[in-house]
This record gives C-alpha cells, sequence and structure tokens, in this order.
C-alpha cells in the first residue's frame, strides 16, 4: 500500500529481538501477527520511535489509515530527523486527499534527503495536484536530470506542460515516456489525443493501433523497473470508451467515415452515459447527409450534457 517499502526493508536499523520479529512478519506481510508483536513492543516502551514508524506501516497495509496516521505522528514527534517518517505519512494523506497537508511532509522530507526520487516525484505530483505547476515543474525536471528513465517521470512533465498550454513540450514528453516504456497505454493515448487536436490524425491513429493491442496490460518494463527499485508508481486508468472516442475522431478527420461511425458507436456501447460521442456522432452523420440520424444524435448530446 505504501510507496516505500523500502524505507522499512532496506534503511530501518533494527532495534532489539521484538523489532526484528516484527519486521520479519511485516516483510513476510503476516500484518496481524506483526501488529501484535510491535503493541508488546511499544507496551514496554513507549518512547521506541522506529517500532512507531512500522506500527503505522502496518496499520496502512490493513487499511486502517486513522490508526496508521497516528502512529506515524507518534514517531516523528519521537524521532523527527527520519525522512522515511515524513514521507510515509504524507503517502496517507495524500491516499485521503490531503494534499496540503502532505505537502510540508514531502518538502521537509526532500531537505533531508534530497537524493530519494521516490520522495521528490511525490512532491512533484503534490505540488500539481495544487497546481503549483512551475514548482511541479522544477521537481519533475530535476527527477529526470537525475535518472533519465525514471518510470512515468516524463508523462508527469508532459502533464504540466499541458496544463501550462504548451503543446510542443507535451508531445515531446510523451513522446520520450513511450519511447522508453513502449507499453505505457495512457501516455499512448494522450499522445494520441494531442497528435489529434494538432491536425497529425494519421501519426495519431498509428498510436491508437499500437494502444489497443495493449490496452488491459500493463507496462511490464515500467514494472519491472519500478520493482527493482522498490518503487510503485502508478498512471490513472482510461476507460476503454475513452480509446474509441478517439479512434472515431482520427477516422473522421481522415475521413473514413464508416469506421469512423463503427468507432463512435463502440464507444456509446461502453459509455451509455457520455455526450461526446453522441456529437462526434452528429457531426459524421452531417458529413455523410444523414441528417435524421444527427438530428437525433444531437438531441441525445444535449440532453445527455445537460445532466
Amino acid at each position: 500500500m505504501l510507496a516505500t517499502l523500502a524505507w522499512v526493508l532496506g534503511f530501518l536499523p533494527l532495534w532489539g529481538q521484538s523489532y526484528d520479529e516484527a519486521l520479519r512478519h511485516f516483510r513476510q506481510r503476516n500484518y496481524p501477527e506483526a501488529l501484535a508483536v510491535t503493541r508488546e513492543l511499544l507496551g514496554e516502551d513507549p518512547g521506541n520511535a522506529a517500532g512507531h514508524h512500522l506500527q503505522g506501516l502496518i496499520f496502512a497495509q490493513l487499511r486502517q489509515l486513522p490508526e496508521a496516521e497516528a502512529s506515524l505522528r507518534r514517531s516523528i514527534e519521537l524521532g523527527p530527523d527520519q525522512a522515511g517518517r515524513h514521507f510515509d505519512l504524507a503517502v496517507i494523506l495524500l491516499q485521503q486527499q490531503r494534499q496540503e497537508e502532505a505537502l510540508p511532509l514531502l518538502e521537509r522530507a526532500v531537505e533531508m534527503d534530497g537524493s530519494n526520487l521516490m520522495t521528490r516525484f511525490y512532491l512533484g505530483r503534490t505540488y500539481h495536484e495544487l497546481n503549483r505547476l512551475g514548482r511541479a515543474l522544477e521537481e519533475f525536471n530535476s527527477i529526470a536530470e537525475s535518472d533519465y528513465s525514471f518510470p512515468a517521470v516524463h508523462y508527469h512533465l508532459a502533464r504540466v506542460h499541458r496544463n501550462n498550454g504548451a503543446a510542443e513540450a507535451t508531445i515531446r514528453e510523451l513522446r520520450t515516456e513511450i519511447d522508453l516504456y513502449p507499453k505505457n497505454v495512457v501516455a499512448r493515448l494522450e499522445l494520441a489525443e494531442m497528435l489529434l487536436k494538432q491536425g497529425e490524425a494519421a501519426e495519431s491513429l498509428e498510436h491508437l493501433q499500437i494502444a489497443e493491442t495493449g490496452f488491459y496490460s500493463r507496462d511490464r518494463r515500467a514494472v519491472a523497473v519500478a520493482k527493482s527499485r522498490r518503487l510503485y508508481v502508478t498512471l490513472t486508468a482510461l476507460p476503454p470508451s475513452h480509446l474509441h472516442l478517439l479512434f472515431a475522431k482520427a477516422y473522421r478527420e481522415l475521413g473514413r467515415l464508416e469506421e469512423a461511425v463503427s468507432a463512435a458507436v463502440k464507444c456509446v456501447e461502453l459509455g451509455p452515459d457520455l455526450a461526446e460521442p453522441h456529437y462526434v456522432l452528429a457531426q459524421i452523420y452531417q458529413e455523410r447527409d444523414q441528417m435524421e440520424k444527427a438530428a437525433r444524435a444531437m438531441e441525445t448530446f444535449t440532453r445527455l450534457k445537460a445532466n
């Protein structure tokens, strides 16, 4: 659940036999047993900062976020000099959409250990979510300079550039992302969408066809790299309807109207409450002089748009 099991598995020191036993259970994913041992440990030594940290991580794995937060806050109170404790608490807060509270913890963690790229990555994402685009760009660029192939960093750079309205930079970063991770379907679909907006329908269609073959699979290379570094990087999932909507738009731009209709109809089947595919259908039907169908599609679009 937490993004940095590395803090426990690789960097936390051992603090006696009870801690060692709890950590062993944690590594083996025996979370109830690990929790029982940490409770015993903290009952005997309530000032054990590492014990509270480990207990917080165990609570997180058990999906008990309030308890995880309390334990991690206590670990910071007792031992504020460990960057991992600040980071892990920040992750708990981010999982609850509490970005404003997580931000100073991430900033503090980076101050303490600026070489940890995972921490910087989360800091960049949090800046982005809080619409502090300049700071997000600084963090992501810093990561890319340190490790050009860091999983998803070019994708997130592209997202920031897109929010800034920088189409050329967005396309450049998306191209880099899929060059590094060709099976990153999300990045490829976003590249296809950007290319459509730039009038590059033929190239967009090529990327859509590649994306379709792996739409339901993950980029194994990205996952392998992430696991080898004990990093867990996730990308926003896109619904299948979005893929077919982009196909419809690309086919329409290329004058392949029959295929455009089929793709738009498929999009409607997959997302019956979506308004946009009906608008695309209305455009296509107009271009085919099927005015009654165009009118019905536009009526449906207007109704769904109003809801």
